[in-house]
């Protein structure tokens, strides 16, 4: 379905009528509609080219019905949806072209259903929601596509530090205002400060734990490395930036087996995401480390 969709100033309760729609061309609309509780006729949509705006409708409770849609190319604002308390039905949305804004929901508490989200193109908006507590579900969004980001007037918002965020105030590559939330979000200073005090937890490898230990991560100027060989082996740990460069050799070396320790004081390198790299025989094994400050 190509063009402009609006659906504004219906009695209608569901959309069972695009029941048969699956994807749509530039702009997608569902504001004031009193009655709608349901986007359940959206079942079948799997992509929207532009853009999507839901708002002013105040019988709604979620957005199940939308658990096929993948991708918005443009901008999806979700705002003054008063009964909205989770974003149920985004589950699979993985990729927004520009815009994610989530504004004046004042019962919305969850945004877990953004969990899979990993690209938003540019502009991260989470502003006036009174009942937020966390941002958990945006801990994916890779943080090079935020290129402006607004925490505000969120008033019982107090965890901030999901990695996306913690990432990009490492490195930001934009704009940056957050202000009037609650303690631990109410300033830039205090989330990067939450962001040190928290660990970025890493996969598993295969059945096995990360076999280096890193604390703390994020860091400010100076971080230790903890690992254990089974064996004496000759072993290569080395620290490299985002682009793959080598930044510092910390060890090359035989050593023997057991508990190995390694301190590193990074304070001339600028803030941003490294990885260490620790590369014994043929097994080379790698671990993302955010510098804060």
């Amino acid at each position: 379905m190509a063009g402009i969709v609006k659906i504004s100033g219906n009695d209608i309760t569901n959309l069972n009528s695009l029941n048969e729609v699956t994807s749509m061309g530039v702009y997608l609309a569902i504001i004031q509609n009193p009655l709608l509780n349901s986007l359940s006729g959206l079942v079948s949509l799997f992509s929207v080219d532009g853009a999507v705006s839901i708002g002013y409708n105040p019988s709604l409770t979620n957005l199940e019905g939308l658990e096929n849609l993948t991708s918005v190319g443009g901008y999806l604002s979700i705002y003054n949806n008063n009964t909205l308390t989770k974003l149920m039905g985004l589950e699979n949305l993985t990729t927004i072209g520009d815009m994610l804004e989530i504004i004046d929901n004042e019962n919305l508490v969850d945004l877990t259903a953004l969990n899979n989200l990993t690209n938003i193109g540019n502009f991260l908006w989470i502003r006036h929601n009174t009942s937020l507590t966390s941002l958990s579900g945006l801990d994916h969004i890779a943080p090079g596509s935020i290129t402006y980001l607004v925490l505000a007037f969120n008033f019982s918002l107090t965890t901030c530090e999901v990695e996306s965020i913690c990432i990009y105030l490492a490195a930001p590559n934009g704009t940056i205002e957050i202000h009037d939330n609650a303690p631990g979000c109410n300033s830039q200073a205090e989330v990067e400060q939450a962001c040190l005090e928290i660990g970025i937890e890493e996969p598993a490898v295969g059945n096995q734990q990360f076999p280096v230990m890193v604390y703390p991560n994020p860091f400010d100027g100076s971080i230790t490395f903890e690992y254990f060989l089974d064996e004496d082996a000759l072993v290569n740990f080395s620290i490299l930036d985002h682009l793959g460069r080598q930044v510092a050799l910390l060890v090359n070396e035989k050593q023997h087996k057991g508990r190995q320790v390694v301190a590193w004081n990074a304070k001339n390198l600028p803030p941003g995401v490294y990885y260490c790299r620790l590369k014994t025989g043929n097994q080379i094994i790698s671990k993302k480390i955010i510098k804060m400050k």
